[in-house]
C-alpha cells in the first residue's frame, strides 16, 4: 500500500510517496514482453510486470523494480544474464535485424551494417549485445559469428548449442 504525504511550504508543494517497495533480483520474461519476479514476502505469488514496463530488462537479468499499488516497473538493469544471442538475419526497412531463437526474448536486435560482417539475409548468426539503454529503440548488437543458413541441419544444431552458452570451437 502506498501513502502520499503532501507538504505545503512558501515555495510550493512537496509530494512524497511512502511505502513503495523496491526489490532487486532476477527477472523472467516472456515472448510477449511480460516480466515476472518472485516476491520474497510471498514466494508463492510472482510480481507481474506488464508489457512496456521492463525498461530494457531481458530474461534472467538482475534488475531493480518498484512495486506500485496498481503496477510495477523495472527501474534499472543491474547486470545482464547474457550478452550473446543466436538468431536469424532478416532485412526490414533497409536495416539488418536479428530475430532471436530464444523464445523468452521479446525484442529483435538491430545490427548496424558495419557490424554485419559476412552475414546475409537468412543466415543463423551469433550476436553480441553492444548497447541497450532506451526501451523505445531496438537493442544494438554486432555479429560475432555466422553459423550457417537457417534450416540447415548443422547450423540448427550448432545454434542450439551456442544458445545454451556452450562454444563449439576448440583451440588448436
Amino acid at each position: 500500500m502506498r501513502t502520499i504525504l503532501t507538504f505545503t511550504s512558501k515555495k510550493g508543494k512537496l509530494v512524497y510517496s511512502i511505502g513503495m517497495r523496491k526489490l532487486i533480483g532476477p527477472i523472467k520474461t516472456t515472448a510477449k514482453g511480460l516480466g515476472f519476479m518472485v516476491d520474497p514476502k510471498n514466494p508463492d505469488q510472482d510480481i507481474r510486470l506488464e508489457e512496456g514496463s521492463l525498461n530494457t530488462a531481458l530474461n534472467g537479468d538482475t534488475v531493480e523494480i518498484e512495486i506500485g499499488k496498481d503496477s510495477s516497473k523495472v527501474l534499472s538493469v543491474i547486470s545482464r544474464a547474457k550478452t550473446k544471442f543466436v538468431g536469424t538475419i532478416t532485412l526490414e526497412d533497409n536495416l539488418a535485424i536479428v530475430i532471436p531463437d530464444d523464445k523468452k526474448c521479446y525484442t529483435k536486435f538491430n545490427i548496424p551494417l558495419k557490424h554485419l560482417g559476412d552475414a546475409k539475409k537468412g543466415d543463423k548468426v551469433q550476436i553480441s549485445l553492444a548497447e541497450w539503454n532506451d526501451p523505445k529503440t531496438l537493442p544494438q548488437a554486432e555479429v560475432i559469428r555466422v553459423i550457417g543458413k537457417k534450416g540447415q541441419n548443422d547450423a540448427e544444431m550448432e545454434s542450439i548449442v551456442l544458445e545454451k552458452g556452450f562454444d563449439t570451437r576448440f583451440p588448436p
